[in-house]
């Protein structure tokens, strides 16, 4: 692959049709030939064309392969960088795309599948503009991760309120680890923009503060996050909590749901989730790594327990097989497909159609206990 003219990066919706010139700015066309392609925020070409000198301002990229851009679809949303590497940051298709706001974070999870970066201040920007070209009729959902989003405060709190005069019927998901919120005035600043379908994903990792602490890298975490949750429910926000499941804090599962119910009886939803190993989870995978298989009874009597106090609950990421079987009802299959893989010997399985699936990122890293279940159990 090879590039022309992009001094930084460009940013469009896909289209595979010639628009006039006056609609041309927020798209990016993909076309066998470089004739008359002016006024585009950028061009594919599908092999190495020749690029007329008179359109030196149009960004291209080119001399790529078909094979490459198969998965691009109309009105999918694309990022093109000067080096020509491209991802699309908005798949028209999917119920579940994210706007990453920054790699940076306030704490360094040990099994976090992201690695923590220097800020950069393009995330924003591109974040901003994505949202300018959604069409907020077609647009069901907008997840806002990172990093940590709640970092830089100013950019959070803009991006709210275009969501908010936007895309207003579009439910809202945050993903943070809620420690900006132990702010009285900044989670009061957020109530004020006013989302109504506005969902909250915390993470949240022990009932203790010693060991919350020493799987999310930083001190003190535990005493804001928590507060952090009493400020929310003052103004009755919608509160999921996350809970990755690890070597580190597996055996309090139990006590984690007691936790959660005698002090936050508010939730909306609670989630323990299977540990998607990449990323810090890798390189720490030795002190990390337990297999679901062998805390199958300590999640059930977690999950069990807080389903009987009538408290929503729910378990991802963790195939059937290596579940006890009456823990199915509560696990649930993720909306992103990359978590959604199965294990070549996972073809005959019965219960195939209804199971999680595992992370396609953790590669090889997987469960030795994971089988086909071959005919319905009673």
């Amino acid at each position: 692959m090879k590039t022309k003219n992009i001094k930084t990066y460009f940013l469009g919706k896909i289209t595979y049709e010639k628009k006039p010139y006056f609609q041309r700015k927020n798209y990016v066309c993909i076309t066998d030939t470089a004739k008359d392609i002016r006024g585009y925020a950028g061009v594919i070409l599908k092999q190495n064309n020749y690029i007329p000198k008179l359109l030196n301002k149009t960004p291209v990229l080119f001399d790529i392969m078909e094979n490459d851009i198969e998965e691009f679809q109309e009105d999918d949303i694309i990022f093109v960088d000067v080096n020509g590497k491209y991802r699309i940051v908005w798949d028209i298709d999917s119920e579940q795309n994210s706007l990453l706001f920054t790699e940076a974070c306030n704490c360094c999870c040990q099994m976090c599948p992201q690695p923590l970066q220097k800020h950069n201040k393009s995330y924003l920007v591109i974040a901003k503009k994505t949202l300018s070209l959604l069409d907020p009729n077609k647009t069901k959902t907008i997840c806002l991760t990172g990093g940590e989003p709640t970092l830089f405060e100013n950019d959070f709190l803009e991006i709210l309120q275009i969501c908010k005069k936007k895309f207003s019927q579009a439910n809202i998901i945050l993903l943070t680890n809620g420690k900006k919120f132990s702010s009285f005035d900044f989670t009061k600043k957020m109530t004020q923009i006013g989302l109504e379908k506005l969902l909250i994903c915390i993470s949240l990792h022990a009932d203790t503060d010693n060991l919350h602490d020493n799987i999310v890298g930083v001190k003190g975490s535990f005493a804001q996050t928590i507060k952090g949750l009493y400020n929310l429910a003052k103004f009755q926000h919608q509160i999921e909590i996350r809970f990755v499941i690890s070597n580190l804090n597996y055996k309090r599962m139990e006590s984690f749901s007691y936790f959660l119910f005698r002090n936050f009886p508010f939730l909306s939803h609670i989630a323990f989730m299977g540990m998607e190993v990449t990323g810090y989870a890798l390189n720490n995978y030795e002190k990390l790594w337990i297999d679901p298989f062998l805390y199958r009874t300590e999640l059930k009597k977690a999950v069990h327990d807080l389903n009987r106090k009538a408290m929503n609950v729910s378990i991802y990421n963790i195939p059937h097989c290596l579940l006890e079987r009456d823990s199915w009802e509560f696990s649930r299959q993720s909306i992103s497909s990359w978590k959604n893989a199965f294990l070549v010997n996972c073809s005959n399985c019965s219960y195939k159609n209804d199971c999680c699936g595992i992370f396609t990122t953790s590669n090889t890293y997987q469960s030795s206990y994971i089988s086909p279940i071959s005919s319905p159990l009673n």
